[in-house]
């Protein structure tokens, strides 16, 4: 099963962690063994990754996306 969902760059790591929380719950009413959800972001859908957490690459890939529309894999800075 897949959850696609949009929310703002600042929420992402918060969402994240609540969608895989649905998922992990919507599982266990069904099949009684442990669970786990994996969670990723990006800016587009199946576009290059971007980390949960507000490091410097991750913020500086935020803010050339908001200026140009533009998206590089967050190695690249």
């Amino acid at each position: 099963m897949e959850i696609i969902a949009e929310c703002p760059f600042e929420n992402r790591k918060r969402c994240g962690e609540l969608l895989s929380g649905l998922m992990i719950q919507a599982g266990a009413e069904k099949i009684n063994i442990p669970m786990k959800c994996d969670v990723e972001f990006f800016f587009c859908w199946y576009g290059h990754e971007v980390s949960p957490e507000d490091t410097p690459q991750a913020l500086a890939q935020y803010e050339e996306y908001n200026r140009t529309g533009l998206y590089r894999d967050v190695s690249e800075y």
